[in-house]
């Protein structure tokens, strides 16, 4: 794709990609949900799980492929409004990731501690594998270190986040080298993703990665082995960071066709974030980015997602995406004199206050803190009549 300069059009905030991230984390909630095993769905019921989006439940992979394109367009997008010194832009990252991480680390080690089930494990094998690996001090601190080698049994989603934090820290030097060249970026991502692919984990199979195509790594056996992982996911960042710097000419190329195209483009994306007619992790970063390119420049989709659940949705997106399997632990081993069809019932609503309140408790604090140690470097680098900086709650 030729070079092309920043939009200077663009909006400050981004309300549908909030969203769209919203949607996203209460898609991993509801597969998380699936994964329980309570839920016992009838032919029908399977058949509209597995030949429908809502496939996206059943496999859990799709959202979290949404969330690294998203994560590679907002913050590109962030930088290209408004350049920022390096030191500024790390920090904000890991004060933005870090803190919550940390917490909800720790909020599920102190319930595993007071609730240890022991060998009481109800529902599937996969819910009764979690709170397994023990609460002990020493198990707790290698948690907090992300090491990225093997799952995180207090709480497994964390894995994405030890790749999130590691490529959004390398995001300044990706997003220098697709401006010169983001065809070579991309073609250089996909042969590294390819040669990477042996020395990942498949969750699926607790084993080695063996094929590029039929195994989709979430961790490495080894720290060395999760930073190649990482480098699997830099791809995904790509796709992002493309839809940034080449934000005009995508605009260009909506606003020709007729008006039937928006809708037939979204029902391809939500075709390939779905399996069809490639089940992949190439085919859902594919869907992904043309879900985002469709939500940034087509009015129809930005107004429906501009909706106020939605958009508050998007708002605990990341509270909800750390803390609903620790909220999932302590309710089922918690409140063992409730029906268990009831603690079932609970879960996601429970899960939703309770990620409000971690926003409100930790996350934005977090931000604010984020903020705090960035604004004297950001005022002494900036022109006093700079905008404030765009973004959509990466």
């Amino acid at each position: 794709m030729p070079e092309s300069g920043p939009s200077h059009t663009v909006s400050p905030h981004i309300d549908g990609l909030d969203s769209l991230r919203g949607i996203a984390a209460l898609l991993v909630v509801l597969h998380h949900l699936w994964l329980l095993g309570a839920v016992r769905p009838s032919v029908w019921e399977w058949r509209l799980l597995h030949y429908s989006p809502l496939r996206m439940i059943v496999e859990g992979r799709p959202p979290v492929i949404l969330f690294f394109v998203l994560s590679g367009f907002v913050l590109a997008h962030a930088l290209l409004r408004r350049p920022t010194p390096y030191g500024s832009f790390a920090t904000r990252r890991l004060t933005r990731i870090y803190p919550p991480f940390a917490v909800a680390i720790l909020v599920s080690a102190v319930g595993y501690a007071l609730l240890d089930p022991g060998a009481v494990r109800p529902f599937s094998a996969w819910f009764g594998s979690l709170w397994q690996d023990g609460f002990q001090p020493q198990t707790v601190l290698g948690r907090l270190l992300m090491p990225g080698s093997g799952r995180d049994d207090l709480d497994p989603v964390v894995w994405s986040l030890v790749h999130e934090l590691r490529i959004s820290l390398i995001l300044p030097v990706l997003l220098w080298m697709s401006r010169r060249s983001w065809t070579a970026l991309l073609v250089g991502s996909l042969v590294v993703q390819w040669l990477v692919v042996p020395f990942g984990m498949d969750a699926a199979t607790g084993a080695a990665c063996r094929s590029w195509l039929s195994c989709r790594p979430y961790w490495g056996a080894s720290f060395g082995g999760s930073l190649l992982v990482s480098a699997y996911f830099v791809v995904f960042f790509v796709l992002g960071i493309g839809i940034a710097v080449h934000r005009d000419r995508l605009r260009g190329w909506l606003a020709g066709p007729p008006g039937w195209t928006a809708p037939a483009l979204l029902v391809a994306s939500l075709c390939l974030l779905s399996g069809w007619p490639a089940d992949g992790d190439l085919a859902f970063g594919a869907g992904a980015a043309l879900l985002i390119v469709l939500v940034l420049d087509t009015r129809g989709f930005a107004w429906v997602l501009g909706a106020a659940p939605l958009r508050w949705l998007g708002r605990i997106s990341y509270s909800l995406y750390l803390i609903h399997l620790p909220v999932f632990l302590a309710v089922i081993y918690g409140l063992t004199a409730v029906p268990a069809g009831l603690r079932v019932a609970m879960l996601v609503p429970v899960s939703l206050l309770i990620a409000w309140l971690f926003h409100r408790a930790v996350e934005a604090p977090a931000q604010t803190l984020g903020r705090i140690l960035t604004a004297s470097r950001g005022r002494s680098s900036q022109p006093s009549d700079a905008r404030p900086r765009a973004s959509a709650r990466a």
